[in-house]
């Protein structure tokens, strides 16, 4: 499948780096960066390498996708610069589970979706940095109680800081026990958030 027909490598190599069961390939090695332009609708990134996810023109713009890093524990893993709007349901932009050593970094992430969280630490993801990002969400069709912009669930040891979070009817930056078990040691000052 050539899902990522815009997306190539900084080093200039164009090749599909995604098999048909939506995992990247044997081509793509831990530390490669994955530089995406352009738009991508309804995609789902699941990397299981450490790598670094950018768009070094900030021109990647990605509706209704999902960046999903799942057992990264190797060497660690970048994901910025993207612009994510995501308004589907259970949908959450940035998911980092069971992962270590994670920065998430200057991305503008939009999400209205219910359970749709911009930005998710879940199960075990540990010394991670979520800093510098703006999140915002607001009520979509659902209506009801939303979901907060950064959620930390059964993590421990990261550090939020320096993002700017506007939620809708949730907390800006909310540690749950129900979304992964308790989470503990993290360290999370200098943000900004706003609730209404």
């Amino acid at each position: 499948y050539d899902y990522f027909k815009d997306a190539g490598f900084i080093d200039g190599s164009n090749y599909t780096f995604y098999n048909e069961s939506n995992l990247i390939n044997s081509d793509v090695c831990d530390g490669d960066i994955i530089d995406l332009s352009g738009v991508f609708r309804n995609k789902s990134f699941v990397f299981s390498k450490s790598l670094t996810i950018t768009s070094s023109l900030s021109d990647a713009y990605l509706y209704d996708c999902q960046i999903t890093f799942l057992n990264c524990k190797d060497g660690s893993s970048t994901i910025s610069n993207l612009n994510i709007e995501n308004h589907v349901d259970e949908k959450t932009a940035i998911l980092a589970m069971n992962s270590m050593n994670m920065t998430i970094s200057n991305n503008i992430i939009y999400s209205t979706g219910l359970s749709a969280y911009p930005i998710f630490l879940s199960r075990n993801t540990t010394n991670s940095y979520v800093v510098g990002n703006i999140v915002r969400t607001s009520i979509g069709q659902g209506g009801a109680w939303q979901h907060p912009g950064i959620l930390l669930g059964g993590s421990d040891y990261n550090y939020i800081w320096n993002n700017d979070v506007t939620v809708e009817d949730s907390n800006g930056i909310y540690l749950s026990e129900y979304s992964g078990g308790v989470s503990h040691h993290n360290i999370i000052f200098n943000n900004t958030v706003r609730s209404s």
